[in-house]
């Protein structure tokens, strides 16, 4: 019975931790439009790639949700694709939602931001083992309401 008692200690008491509660750094407010654009680099049998991009992202706490923009038709991967994410001081980690084309693809995307600028690195990873080279990303906090 002891042994029994101690198991089910051991099992609710390894709850895991909330992603909001990880984060001991005061993180910067970023809710807001932020523009900018992405580059990947020639990965075979593709060129390089580049395009404009647009986030609408809200804001609760470390824990960051939104939207994610192409604004020139360069990236189906871009194209008005939900995210969701954490910022940790000025720590920032986005994903996409999975996006189905013929194949699932997901893009994650880590960087900085600094007042009104961020920018980082990002990666598509697929379900049939696919995963781009580090690609690089920038945008600025706008004014404006909304991307489109």
């Amino acid at each position: 019975m002891p042994i029994l008692i101690i198991i089910i200690l051991f099992i609710f008491g390894c709850k895991k931790k909330d992603i909001s509660e990880s984060c001991q750094e005061p993180s910067q407010n970023i809710a807001g439009v932020w523009k900018g654009s992405w580059k990947l680099p020639p990965d075979p049998p593709y060129n390089s790639q580049t395009g404009q991009i647009c986030s609408q992202i809200n804001q609760n706490g470390n824990l960051l949700s939104g939207k994610l923009y192409d604004m020139d038709n360069s990236s189906q991967f871009f194209d008005s694709v939900d995210i969701k994410g954490t910022i940790c001081g000025s720590s920032l980690k986005l994903q996409t939602d999975t996006m189905t084309f013929i194949i699932k693809v997901v893009a994650k995307f880590n960087g900085s931001v600094i007042n009104d600028s961020s920018y980082g690195t990002f990666r598509i990873y697929s379900d049939n083992n696919y995963e781009s080279q580090d690609g690089t990303w920038w945008m600025k906090k706008d004014t404006a309401n909304a991307c489109k």
